[in-house]
């Protein structure tokens, strides 16, 4: 891994608008978010998607330069 291959460099990489530190990787598809049962209209859910969030000056293996 060079220096520079951090998520903040990454072309998935999607900064938050509030903290510049970090953000969400949007290399895959939004993952399951297990979370406790709900009630919508009386249908019980049991979870929602979400990208992951992560560091800007973290690392993975799919980094892409922007």
């Amino acid at each position: 891994m060079k220096p520079d291959e951090k998520c903040g460099n990454c072309k998935y990489f999607v900064r938050a608008s509030k903290d510049k530190n970090t953000g969400e990787c949007h290399r895959h598809a939004p993952r399951p978010n297990p979370r406790p049962k709900m009630q919508i209209e009386g249908k019980d859910l049991w979870a929602d998607t979400q990208w992951p969030k992560v560091a800007a000056n973290t690392w993975c293996g799919d980094f892409e330069q922007k």
